[in-house]
């Protein structure tokens, strides 16, 4: 039984989904390239930035649904959140 205060996720976008549930995804991500330092349980990975800090990291569900592995040694692309650039999503691995 559905109330009547509460709207269904199928009438939001893919933006406006990542941001109910809390993802990097959405106009204010900021995409950081980076080389992965330790793979952790999971599908998390410890990546070391460019721009010098790190972040723990896990894969978008492209590179899960597609089977893209991810060793230690890659080049990736990771977006983070502006106020939260520890903790970020990989969503490019680079060649």
């Amino acid at each position: 039984m559905r109330e009547e205060g509460f709207s269904s996720h199928v009438e939001l976008g893919l933006d406006e989904l990542d941001v109910v549930a809390g993802g990097a995804g959405g106009a204010d991500a900021v995409e950081i390239d980076g080389q992965v330092v330790e793979a952790l349980p999971n599908a998390m990975f410890r990546v070391q930035l460019d721009d010098g800090g790190t972040a723990t990291c896990r894969l978008s569900g492209k590179l899960r649904m597609n089977f893209i592995r991810i060793l230690p040694g890659d080049r990736v692309r990771v977006q983070t959140d502006p106020n939260d650039p520890s903790r970020g999503r990989i969503v490019w691995r680079c060649k």
